[in-house]
């Protein structure tokens, strides 16, 4: 999949090279500047068998030869290079999905990058058969043109070209993330609108506020217009823990974007999000209280806990006290005996604002204190019946 997005941003972008000088001979990559040959695939048996690329900076008045990218010999060779390519780019590529035999067998009857198909797009195969070269002798904010003449072809001059590293772009913007509770996964759902969008995305997380660490993730993605809509599955998570997370982006060459916006979700669908349980709520005598207790499941996730009381079991009700997610006992004493007083616990978990309550629970106490014995008590005779 991702090399599939790969592909078509490069096809998108990519332009004929029929014109005296060529706006994307080269372009501008993590490690350096990526030069293109030829629409054409040079072989040892035709003419058209080595290209030789030159380059003049700012500082320069002539251009000079930098390098000769002879044709690929054989099978064996093609395949090395492709392979090597790997180094080329500051993020890891799949090259295991590709036919190497079939494409070299394609290229030895119609030797055009178009004859190659989709996998004509692919910078790896380019470098395979030699005609992608990365200038890593460049300096940063330095110009530089370059010029590719193959024998037998038309020269091919670039505009100038600086050597800058910075962000492609805006990089990646998040739409939502959301928990897949069944799958026990969190799925960030992301898009971007730049020219050149990112075609490999690094997931980094932090758990309970700790550290961003990276961790293993897979992303998809789908083309909507002008934009790419991306989803990227985190499937290391544990259940009721709460996760920040970032995403880090590169374009098919290797620059950077910025790093996106964290985003914040617990592992924990909200409907199944867990409420306080194992309530209990017994009326003190001796204390003229009503003691309540309860059990509350991945306590980290919880951004608030509000105790409400009300005197009947329909309305009236009022917030009490407000807890944190540690505790586990409250004592009311702002209660008089004989009298039934209803309770729920309203919960607010930091993945959303919307609050959820538990059912009502209702205790009172009885005041079994012995009643006072009176003192000093005074009689009083009168005539009046």
């Amino acid at each position: 999949m991702r090399n599939a997005l790969l592909f078509v941003l490069i096809l998108l972008s990519s332009g004929s090279y029929a014109q005296e000088k060529v706006e994307k001979l080269a372009r501008v990559g993590g490690k350096g500047i990526f030069v293109f040959c030829s629409n054409k695939i040079p072989k040892q048996n035709s003419s058209f068998k080595s290209i030789r690329i030159e380059r003049k900076s700012e500082k320069d008045s002539e251009f000079k030869k930098v390098a000769d990218l002879a044709a690929v010999s054989s099978p064996k060779e093609f395949k090395k290079r492709f392979n090597s390519s790997q180094e080329m780019f500051p993020y890891p590529t799949e090259l295991n999905i590709f036919n190497l035999d079939s494409i070299w067998n394609i290229s030895e009857k119609s030797p055009t990058i178009k004859s190659l198909g989709i996998a004509g797009g692919s910078l790896s195969v380019l470098a395979g058969f030699n005609m992608l070269w990365l200038d890593k002798d460049v300096k940063e904010g330095v110009s530089y043109e370059y010029r590719v003449v193959g024998v037998g072809e038309p020269v091919l001059e670039s505009l100038p070209i600086k050597f800058e590293k910075i962000a492609p772009g805006k990089g990646l913007s998040f739409i939502k993330a959301n928990y897949n509770q069944t799958a026990n996964k969190i799925e960030i759902h992301t898009y971007s609108t730049d020219r050149d969008k990112p075609v490999y995305i690094e997931t980094w997380r932090s758990e309970n506020k700790g550290p961003f660490i990276k961790v293993l993730s897979t992303f998809t993605f789908a083309l909507k217009n002008d934009s790419v809509k991306y989803r990227t599955t985190d499937a290391t998570t544990t259940a009721f823990q709460v996760y920040h997370y970032a995403l880090k982006s590169w374009d098919v060459y290797g620059n950077l974007f910025p790093v996106s916006d964290t985003a914040f979700i617990t592992a924990l669908d909200y409907l199944q999000m867990p409420l306080p349980h194992k309530i209990s709520a017994i009326g003190d005598s001796s204390g003229k209280s009503i003691k309540i207790n309860w059990t509350q499941q991945a306590a980290g996730a919880l951004k608030m806990m509000t105790l409400y009381r009300s005197r009947n079991s329909v309305n009236d009700f009022e917030p009490i006290a407000v807890l944190s997610a540690e505790q586990n006992e409250y004592v009311d004493e702002q209660v008089e005996p004989v009298t039934p007083y209803f309770y729920y616990f309203e919960v607010v978990f930091k993945a959303s604002d919307a609050p959820k309550r538990t059912a009502s629970f209702a205790a009172n106490f009885w005041d079994k204190s012995k009643p006072e014995i009176p003192q000093y008590l005074e009689t009083q005779i009168t005539d009046k019946l």
